[in-house]
């Protein structure tokens, strides 16, 4: 049988044991890749309230915001809705319909299990002017994703 100190010495040791495991494994997270709306890796079309240059003002219906990007994962960030605010969002050719109300969280805006590769955003606004509008902050990407400009539009009339 074991002596009280020595029963101490055994509890102390399997309690540092156990803590000093637990640090380790409780490393905090790496941080979300954050592109501002005001980063020129974004391509915009159409009319925008570049009033913030922190964030850009989407008014005007079929507006359209691109990005190519490499991650797993997408949120879009907006903040101050005004009204009705519907967009189309397409990854990959994939359109997914979200909506950013004028109280509360964006509906449907986080994106994930998108794969390894290269993807294309298209965001584009639906709703009429007169609807609605809302600021659009930028996009959250996994930890370490890259970003790309999109190649310029090739339209065939001006």
């Amino acid at each position: 049988m074991l002596s009280l100190p020595a029963l101490r010495t055994l509890a102390l040791s399997s309690a540092l044991f156990v803590l000093s495991t637990f640090a380790r494994s409780a490393e905090p997270a790496p941080a979300a890749t954050l592109v501002s709306a005001s980063d020129p890796r974004f391509r915009y079309e159409g009319r925008f309230d570049e009033a913030d240059p922190a964030a850009r003002g989407v008014v005007w219906q079929a507006s359209r915001i691109y990005l190519d990007f490499e991650s797993d994962t997408l949120a879009l960030r907006f903040d101050r809705p005004q009204g009705e605010n519907f967009f189309d969002v397409e990854i990959d050719g994939r359109k997914t319909l979200i909506e950013v109300p004028q109280r509360g969280a964006a509906r449907g805006a986080e994106f994930s299990g998108l794969g390894a590769g290269r993807h294309r955003l298209i965001l584009f606004k639906r709703s009429e002017a007169s609807a609605g509008s809302v600021r659009f902050r930028g996009v959250e990407l996994a930890p370490g994703a890259q970003v790309f400009a999109p190649a310029a539009a090739a339209y065939k009339l001006r």
